[in-house]
């Protein structure tokens, strides 16, 4: 069983950040690598935060793809943040995923969908 500070901390990515992401949003079977790494690109976190959001982003989805919601994991084709040893992680996205991030967040900051959803 997990300690409760670690729920605490998984509760925290996805209340205080996952949903109120345009990537929280999204219907799932609509979700791709590219809007994950999207996310952690706007997240300005260091690496060690980042792959917190990561482990729980990639049970969600392991969870999500058990029960057949579905078809493809788009965690697959994400990886983790690099070592940053206490600074801002080094991104290695793509530049897709960076384009996807700031179409979407600025769409989202206007209340209008982007032309890539």
């Amino acid at each position: 069983m997990k300690r409760q500070e670690t729920i605490n901390s998984y509760r925290n990515v996805i209340e205080g950040h996952v949903a109120k992401a345009p990537l929280g949003s999204m219907p799932i079977q609509q979700v791709t690598a590219d809007d994950i790494e999207g996310y952690y690109l706007a997240l300005k976190l260091a690496s060690s935060s980042i792959n917190i959001h990561h482990a729980v982003l990639s049970q969600a989805f392991r969870i999500a793809r058990k029960k057949k919601l579905i078809s493809v994991n788009p965690m697959i084709d994400v990886e983790r943040a690099d070592r940053d040893d206490g600074r801002r992680a080094i991104r290695r996205f793509s530049t897709p995923a960076r384009r996807c991030c700031s179409d979407r967040s600025t769409a989202a900051m206007h209340g209008r969908r982007s032309a890539r959803t």
